[in-house]
């Protein structure tokens, strides 16, 4: 993974109705734990904790529409104006961050455009920005700081 050395992290955990839980900053509510979950956490520690992206700029499982379907994004961060910027899906530490997966966060960035995807699977990351007036990307080495992509 890029941006080297990642901040420590140190989950809050309980345990509910037997079922495992995990503390999401953004929604200030504790989720049932899974793998994604789990990179998805960590993922939101390290953009607030290493590169400064606020939380109450992050939105987290929501919902968006696409061609007719509800779809679900991870983490889809905002820039001061509240204008959508970077879209970031999650996978659990077993799933390759390949083709398929470029086209998913690709596909629910069509309603979005926004200049920046990221795929992040706890041992990988893959970042793109993209240029929407020329159809084009290119591949970043890694996740820019929040100051960066909020111009």
């Amino acid at each position: 993974m890029s941006n080297s050395n990642p901040p420590p992290w140190n989950p809050k955990l309980r345990s509910s109705e037997g079922k495992d839980l995990i503390f999401d900053p953004v929604r200030e509510k504790y989720v049932v734990r899974t793998p994604e979950e789990d990179v998805r956490q960590w993922f939101i520690h390290y953009l607030h904790t290493r590169l400064g992206y606020p939380l109450k700029c992050m939105g987290v499982e929501r919902q968006i529409t696409y061609n007719r379907m509800n779809k679900r994004f991870d983490i889809l961060i905002f820039g001061n104006t509240g204008q959508p910027v970077c879209l970031i899906e999650c996978k659990r530490p077993n799933v390759p961050l390949d083709q398929s997966t470029i086209d998913q966060v690709s596909t629910y960035n069509f309603g979005l455009k926004v200049p920046y995807l990221c795929l992040v699977n706890g041992v990988e990351m893959v970042v793109c920005e993209l240029d929407l007036e020329k159809n084009g990307y290119r591949f970043l080495e890694e996740m820019p700081p929040y100051q960066s992509i909020n111009n």
